[in-house]
C-alpha cells in the first residue's frame, strides 16, 4: 500500500497517496487478502498452514481475542495526472473481532461442562461482531501545494455500501454462579445482541476514507506537472513524506427482517447448553422463550445501523535514494456503540523498489503486542504476492496464533515521452526556466 507503484492499494490506506504516483494508469483486475489472529486456539510449533496439526485451547491469560479481515479487491482504475487523481474501485469486505474473559471462555468450548468451576461465582464480559458489505468507491486527490521542494497532497475516497451481514453480541455485565453441567444462575445480565439473515442488500449505507501527505521533495516542484508530457513525464522523488487519514468512516442501516434485542436479567435459573446453538437465530430463540419471567427486561426493534471498522492511520516513509525505502505505518482503531473494530497494528517495512520488480520485508505487532515478520514481492506491475506473517506458513519454532496472505493481479500504464516533436518541446521549456 505504501509503495509508489501501488496504484490503487495505495487508496486503502490513504487516498492522497495516488496524487504524484509513478504510474500513470493503474488498471486493478483482482485481489484478496485473508487476515486471522487470535490468542483462543493455535497449532504448535511443529506445525504451520502447509502442515496443520490438530487446534490446541490456549487456557493462559485473562482476556482471550480473535480478529479476522476478509477482503476481495474487485475491477478497478486509477489515474495520476498532473496535480490530480482519480480513480473508481470496487470490494467485497468482511470483518471479525471478539473478545470474552478466560473463565467465560472454558466455559464456552467446553459446552458449560467444567467440574473444576462448580460453585463458583463469576462476573464476566464478552463480545463478538462481525459485518460483511461491498463497497463502489470513486476517489479525488489533489496537489494543493508547489513550493520550492515541497507538496502537500489531499485525497477523499466515497463509497456506497451495500449490507450483506451484520451480527454482534454484547455482554456488558454477566455475574452468575456455575452450580454444575449445563446448570448457572444469573444473578445479573445486561446487554445487547442483533443479527440479520445474510442477504445481498440487507441494507444501504455510505463510508468515507479521507487523507493528507506531505512530502519533501528532492529537487524544487515549481511547475511540476506528474505523468504529463508537458512535465517530461519526469517523477520528482521525496526524501521523505509524511501522511495521515481516516479509514471507514461510515455506516448502513440494517432494516430487512433484522433483529435488536436489549435485555437485562436477574435472578434466572438457566441451563446453559451451546451445542444447541448454531446461529444467532437459534442463539434468540434460546434466550427469548428460555428467560421470560417478571426479572427479565427486554427491547426488541427491527432495524438498526451497521458501523464500519472506523480506524486513523499515520505513514512515515523515508527514502534512502538508492532505491531502497523504509516505511512505518500505525493504525489505530476505534469501537463505535460496541460494533466491530479493527485490529491495531505498527509496522515497519524495509523495501527495495524498482519499476518492474519490489521486495516488501514488514515486521509487525498486531494489537501492538504480538510480532510478526512477513514478505512481499511484485513482479513487473502484474503481480503482487505475499504475507505478513511468513512462519504461519513454513513454521519457525513457535506456536501458530494466526496467519496472512495476500495476492493482486493488475497491470501498468506509463506515460512515455519521445520523438522530434516532444524534444524540440522539451528543450523550448527547459530554456524557459
Amino acid at each position: 500500500m505504501n509503495s509508489n507503484y501501488a496504484g490503487v492499494n495505495s487508496l486503502f490506506i490513504n487516498p492522497s497517496f495516488n496524487v504524484d504516483s509513478k504510474i500513470f494508469i493503474d488498471v486493478h483486475i483482482i485481489g484478496a487478502n485473508a487476515f486471522l489472529h487470535n490468542n483462543v486456539l493455535y497449532m504448535n510449533s511443529s506445525s504451520s498452514f502447509l502442515r496443520p496439526t490438530t487446534l490446541v485451547v490456549d487456557e493462559t491469560g485473562e482476556k482471550k481475542k480473535a480478529y479476522a479481515n476478509f477482503e476481495v479487491i474487485g475491477p478497478s482504475i486509477a489515474v495520476s495526472w498532473k496535480q490530480h487523481s482519480f480513480a473508481v474501485f470496487t470490494r467485497l469486505r468482511t470483518f471479525l473481532d471478539a473478545e470474552m474473559t478466560k473463565a467465560l471462555f472454558v466455559l464456552s468450548v467446553s459446552n458449560f461442562d467444567h467440574s473444576a468451576y462448580a460453585g463458583n461465582s463469576f462476573n464476566e464480559k464478552a463480545y463478538l461482531n462481525t459485518i460483511t458489505w461491498f463497497e463502489t468507491g470513486i476517489s479525488y486527490g489533489y496537489m494543493h501545494k508547489r513550493s520550492s521542494d515541497e507538496t502537500i497532497d489531499f485525497g477523499i475516497n466515497i463509497k456506497r455500501l451495500t449490507g450483506i451481514n451484520s451480527t454482534g453480541l454484547t455482554m456488558s455485565d454477566f455475574d452468575f454462579i456455575y452450580n454444575k453441567k449445563q446448570d448457572i444462575t444469573i444473578n445479573q445480565a445486561d446487554g445487547d445482541y442483533r443479527f440479520v439473515q445474510p442477504a445481498w442488500g440487507v441494507g444501504k449505507g455510505w463510508g468515507v476514507d479521507l487523507g493528507v501527505n506531505y512530502q519533501k521533495k528532492l529537487e524544487s516542484v515549481n511547475g511540476y506537472e506528474p505523468n504529463t508530457k508537458e512535465g517530461g513525464c519526469k517523477h520528482i522523488d521525496y526524501k521523505y513524506k509524511v501522511g495521515l487519514s481516516i479509514l471507514d468512516l461510515g455506516a448502513f442501516n440494517v432494516s430487512n427482517n433484522a433483529v435488536l434485542e436489549q435485555v437485562s436479567y436477574t435472578s434466572q435459573p438457566f441451563k446453559f447448553d451451546s451445542s444447541k446453538v448454531k446461529s444467532v437465530s437459534d442463539a434468540d430463540k434460546l434466550l427469548t422463550t428460555n428467560l421470560k419471567n417478571n426479572n427479565v427486561s427486554q427491547s426488541r426493534s427491527t432495524s438498526y445501523r451497521a458501523w464500519l471498522p472506523f480506524g486513523i492511520s499515520l505513514q512515515y516513509d523515508y527514502n534512502f535514494e538508492n532505491n531502497f525505502y523504509i516505511n512505518a505505518t500505525t493504525i489505530t482503531s476505534f469501537k463505535i456503540t460496541d460494533q466491530v473494530q479493527r485490529v491495531n497494528v505498527i509496522a515497519v517495512t524495509p523495501r527495495y523498489e524498482r519499476k518492474y520488480f519490489e521486495v516488501d520485508a514488514p515486521i509487525s505487532l498486531v494489537d501492538y503486542t504480538y510480532p510478526q515478520f512477513g514478505l512481499a514481492f511484485r513482479f513487473g506491475n502484474n503481480l503482487i504476492i505475499g504475507s505478513n506473517r511468513l512462519d504461519s506458513w513454513f513454521g519457525h519454532g513457535r506456536n501458530i496464533y494466526g496467519g496472512d496472505i495476500y495476492f493482486n493481479l493488475k497491470f501498468a500504464i506509463y506515460r512515455h515521452c519521445g520523438g522530434p516533436r516532444y524534444k524540440k518541446k522539451k528543450a523550448h521549456t527547459c530554456d524557459a526556466y
